[in-house]
């Protein structure tokens, strides 16, 4: 027994032995992984098949992944629960054919992210749900997104900070059924972002924040939003320069509770914009300066505008055609150097209206009422006023002041029912004035 003994017991230490010796093999291998792990570069995935993965209580440090290719990829079925990802570095990401399906985010942390020279092709995402996710001092530059699918997707408090896109390219972006609540933007920067064939459809946002927002070279091309909402959305610092807007279509639009602070548009053009069906309630315009504004073939039809207030607002070198305004309220409006083309003005109040410098030519005014209104130094030059029709007009307290007026033809004009009280005419001058058919 004592021989069988002392066997058992070597055959047990020689076991312990090469236990050990496989345990520092094992140690040294994963060391050396962990560090060609440090700097994963020149990855290529093809072909990728993710089905069912829970990810709880997930932490990543200090990751490199550069030159990273991935075709192919589908992920079904991905539950993330409690993630941080601190400093990522994301180099030359190239995502081909890429599918995501019910995928749910939770408790999502990243800080410090960077990407550089991303590019996303065919990417379909749908049923994705994000809840808390927090994105601090995030930068994203080259990135290019084509061909890309969003569906049925839920975003439940989001807070952003700090982010910075460049150099930003998004071609052919489907996105439906999107809801977003209770997002929170901070201190986000938009440099040379291009937009072109955007579909939105049946977009909700809730409670959204935005806080000194830069949007620098901005192109938005084909744009359509339908069926979109946007519920107390703010906006504070908001700064826009060189955007362009081209052939947007915005339909059954519904914005309440908006507020703008200190909003500056620099250099917009609006060209070939149709909103049906747009209501706008309870909104507060305020500092608001628009320079160098161009809105052409703008038509817009059923717009109620409920309880709006644009306190001192100035324009700038705007040229309005082929406007159609219904049921439009005005206060306090400072305008130069305004022209307007072929516009339709119905069941218009203008209250405390100062106007510089304006031309009107081929204006319809139906139910006008006037009070408080200021003209000076007003200069109409051939002015041609055809099949003219005032019905129910009222001006009180009127003062005009070095007014000139030269080659004005009335032709076919009717007025009825015209109140004129407390009228003040001051160096005013008419030229060359012709009236035909006066009733």
């Amino acid at each position: 027994m004592d021989e069988n003994l002392e066997q058992v017991g070597g055959i047990i230490g020689n076991l312990r032995h090469m236990a050990l010796d496989m345990g520092n093999e094992i140690d040294t291998q994963n060391r050396q992984i962990d560090r060609i792990m440090d700097k994963v570069r020149y990855i290529t995935l093809h072909y990728i098949r993710l089905h069912y993965i829970i990810l709880h209580y997930v932490t990543l440090h200090y990751i490199t992944l550069h030159y990273v290719t991935l075709h192919y990829v589908t992920l079904h079925y991905i539950t993330l629960h409690y993630i941080t990802l601190h400093y990522i570095t994301l180099h030359y990401i190239t995502l081909h054919y890429i599918t995501l399906h019910y995928i749910t985010l939770r408790y999502v942390t990243l800080h410090y992210i960077t990407l550089h020279y991303i590019t996303l092709h065919y990417i379909r995402l749908r049923y994705i749900t994000l809840h808390y996710i927090t994105l601090h001092y995030v930068t994203l530059h080259y990135v290019t997104l084509h061909y890309i699918t969003l569906r049925y997707i839920t975003l439940h408090h989001i807070i952003l900070h700090y982010i910075t896109l460049r150099y930003i390219t998004l071609h052919y972006i489907t996105l439906h059924y999107i809801t977003l609540h209770y997002i929170t933007l901070y201190y986000i920067t938009l440099h040379y972002v291009t937009l072109h064939y955007i579909t939105l459809h049946y977009i909700t946002l809730h409670y959204i924040t935005l806080h000194y927002v830069t949007l620098h070279y901005i192109t938005l091309r084909y744009i359509t939003l339908r069926y979109v909402t946007l519920h107390y959305i703010t906006l504070h610092y908001v700064t826009l320069h060189y955007v362009t807007l081209h052939y947007i279509t915005l339909h059954y639009i519904t914005l309440h509770h908006i507020t703008l602070h200190y909003v500056t548009l620099h250099y917009i053009t609006l060209r070939y914009i149709t909103l049906h069906y747009v209501t706008l309630h309870y909104v507060t315009l305020r500092y608001i300066t628009l320079h160098y504004i161009t809105l052409r073939y703008i038509t817009l039809h059923y717009v109620t505008l409920h309880y709006i207030t644009l306190h001192y607002i100035t324009l700038h070198y705007v040229t309005l055609r082929y406007i159609t305004l219904h049921y439009i309220t005005l206060h306090y409006v400072t305008l130069h150097y305004i022209t307007l083309y072929y516009v339709t003005l119905h069941y218009i109040t203008l209250h405390y209206i100062t106007l510089h410098y304006i031309t009107l030519r081929y204006i319809i005014l139906h139910y006008i009422t006037l009070h408080y209104i200021t003209l000076r130094y007003v200069t109409l030059h051939y002015i041609t006023l055809h099949y003219v029709t005032l019905h129910y007009i009222t001006l009180r307290y009127v003062t005009l002041h070095y007014i000139t007026l030269r080659y004005i033809t009335l032709h076919y004009v009717t007025l009825h029912y015209i109140t004129l009280r407390y009228i003040t005419l001051r160096y005013v001058t008419l030229h060359y004035i012709m009236l035909h058919y006066i009733t």
